[in-house]
């Protein structure tokens, strides 16, 4: 049982603890004007001022004014925030706030300006900076500092320096630490936010711009994520070593760079070398003043969903400047109004270029240059506008590409290149459809089941070219130009009309007579031999039918068969795709069918017959004469010529006239 001692012990031990505990977070005022330097140093130092002693945990309390030349270490872990309009205003030399060694520090709401470094943490963690604002015109100055230290939280900081370039200006720099930076804007420095051996950070939702150097830079660090960042006209006013790209990453891996909007930089939009597994997707890459992406010496690249216009240079290259690149994919971007090339690609291995949007591009929508690039397939892609629509100076598998309207080429190979093929592309309205130009040899090239239509030239063959085979294609006519040096061409596709067992590849005229006609179209080979249909690429064809009507769709599975009952008549079957324009016309007909000739009465002048009795019946009392047969009359021969009976029936005539007139 509980007696009234003990319930006065409980009491004071709760006390003691409440007392303990309001110590420990106490809130501290600090007053411009009425604190020394001195005064604020010793007290962070966790000397007792002014009768406050410094504990974990406390608020310090920074009310409004100005403090100058302020400078002070926090060993405690406290919340450091301010009440009004707080300026702290450096001599150029000093780092205005230190943190050595201390977790759980929060500094928010101070206005710094010329600062060598405004904030740094050395070996603490758990830390939040948040709403500051810190300004500086001077030299190899930084914002915000982060040596050695965990799960850093940087945000909704403004961070602005008007010094000039210098490679040690950063706005944001983490060494061997990692954290959230997040909507912060950061402008002028020499680089904007600099991660530095530092893993498993995230950068989003920044404002970086104007800085005279790189917006962002990671180097040796791993699983960075860097999303939905305005970086924008970096290093537009660089010293001498200035280099101005977007974002720079080197030696990294795992790094994610997505749904940033990266433009008017001076040099790359992005810039990577000896990195693995870097994923470039969503992006709006606009109007860097070289290329939009530069990458060398990587891995697992991937460089997806990207917007990439306007670039001064071209749209993305993947360089041999410092290794091979490897395991490389490009696909769904769109990259258009490069002054130079879409895509340029050197000394690559496994690269697969698809489904992007290639358009008026200043020379080739994809570009593989001349030295060692190996297993390149470049499908699905729309290429449009260009002055050449791909360049190959490598074997590459090129198929299911639309390839149209390009000055100069469609696809032109050029150099030496041994195999490589060519198919289910749509290649329209180029110069030249298909080019090739052999420096030392170009052979064993299969071009296969292509549309090539419209072009100024369907082909061009320069050089010594031999062992190539261009079969299965559709030229848009029925009658292509077949005679190139260095290949086999005697197997195209045709349309084809037919009537019955006809069949026929050009305007045809076909007599039927008494029989139904079964009318049909295909599209079909000009020889007898095995092949896929299905691997052309979609065009169509109209079909005009005997009635008029117009039946269109996809050429590789349009047929039509009509059954035309016998009748007299004229019936067309007309079909068109491209520049082939073909017909059949059908007169179908009746035979006449002859008068039934009937036997021969016999005459009743015969003199071995009797006569018959005019009267005569048979018992229904019916006429059975049939001399003459009043549906078929007909005039009876008597052996005797009409000519003869006239002539002397005439002499007769006149010899009774010229008795009278005696």
């Amino acid at each position: 049982m509980i007696n009234n001692r003990h319930v006065i012990v409980i009491f004071f031990i709760l006390v003691v603890f409440s007392s303990l505990n309001s110590l420990s977070a106490a809130s501290v005022n600090i007053e411009s004007n009425d604190w020394s330097n001195n005064e604020i140093s010793d007290f962070f130092n966790g000397n007792i001022v002014r009768g406050f002693n410094i504990s974990d945990f406390d608020t310090v309390i920074f009310n409004e004014g100005t403090y100058s030349n302020i400078s002070f270490v926090i060993k405690n872990s406290v919340n450091i925030i301010t009440q009004g309009i707080v300026n702290f205003v450096g001599n150029s030399q000093t780092t205005a706030i230190t943190i050595d060694n201390t977790n759980n520090v929060n500094i928010t709401g101070i206005n710094f300006n010329n600062y060598s470094t405004a904030i740094k943490f050395n070996n603490s963690n758990n830390s939040k900076v948040s709403n500051n604002n810190i300004s500086a015109s001077i030299n190899n100055t930084t914002g915000i500092e982060y040596n050695n230290s965990k799960n850093a939280t940087v945000e909704n900081n403004t961070l602005k320096s008007s010094g000039s370039y210098n490679s040690y200006s950063n706005g944001i720099y983490f060494n061997n630490s990692n954290g959230d930076i997040s909507n912060n804007e950061i402008s002028g420095y020499g680089q904007g936010i600099v991660l530095s051996n530092s893993n498993n950070s995230n950068i989003n939702k920044n404002e970086i711009s104007k800085n005279t150097g790189t917006g962002i830079s990671v180097g040796n660090s791993n699983n960075i994520s860097i999303k939905e960042n305005n970086i924008t006209k970096n290093g537009r006013n660089p010293g001498s070593s200035a280099n101005g790209d977007g974002i720079a990453i080197s030696k990294s891996s795992n790094v994610n760079v997505s749904k940033n909007n990266i433009s008017e930089n001076l040099v790359y939009g992005i810039v990577y070398g000896s990195s693995h597994n870097v994923n470039i997707e969503e992006n709006n890459i606009n109007k860097n003043d070289y290329y939009g992406i530069y990458i060398t010496n990587s891995t697992n690249n991937k460089i997806n969903k990207n917007n990439i216009t306007n670039s001064g240079g071209g749209g993305i290259w993947l360089s041999e400047q410092f290794g091979t690149n490897k395991n490389n994919t490009i696909i769904s971007n769109n990259i258009s109004n490069s002054a130079n090339s879409g895509i340029y690609l050197q000394n690559t291995h496994n690269t697969l270029i698809k489904n992007n949007i290639l358009n008026n591009n200043g020379y080739a929508g994809i570009y593989t240059s001349g030295g060692t690039n190996e297993d390149i397939n470049i499908t699905q892609n729309n290429i449009i506008g260009n002055v050449v629509g791909i360049l190959l100076r490598n074997s590459a598998n090129i198929s299911g590409n639309e390839i149209l309207d390009n000055s100069e080429k469609g696809i032109y190979l050029y150099g030496k290149i041994t195999g490589s093929n060519i198919s289910s592309n749509n290649i329209v309205r180029n110069g030249v459809g298909i080019g090739l130009y052999a420096i030392d040899e170009i052979n064993n090239i299969d071009i296969s089941y292509n549309r090539i239509y419209n072009n100024i030239k369907p082909m061009t063959v320069s050089g010594n070219v031999y062992n190539n085979t261009a079969n299965l294609n559709w030229w848009g006519t029925n009658s292509p130009i077949t005679n190139y040096n260095g290949f086999l061409i005697d197997t195209w596709y045709v349309l084809q009309l037919s009537a019955n067992d006809y069949n026929t590849i050009t305007n045809a005229t076909k007599n039927f007579t008494d029989q139904n006609v079964n009318l049909s179209f295909k599209l079909t080979t000009n020889k007898p031999v095995d092949n896929d249909q299905t691997k052309l690429p979609y065009f169509e064809v109209n079909i005009t039918l005997p009635n008029g009507t117009v039946v269109s769709g996809d050429i590789r599975n349009n047929f039509v068969n009509i059954l035309i009952n016998s009748t007299n008549g004229n019936f067309i079957l007309r079909s068109i795709a491209d520049a082939e324009d073909i017909a059949l016309n059908i007169n179908m007909g009746k035979t006449l069918i002859p008068d039934e000739e009937l036997p021969e009465e016999p005459s009743d002048l015969d003199p071995t017959k009797p006569p018959k009795d005019p009267d005569s019946s048979n018992s229904n009392g019916t006429n059975n004469s049939s001399t003459i047969n009043k549906t078929n009359a007909k005039m009876q021969n008597t052996g005797i010529p009409v000519l003869i009976l006239l002539i002397v029936l005439i002499s007769t005539i006149g010899i009774s006239l010229k008795r009278r007139n005696k």
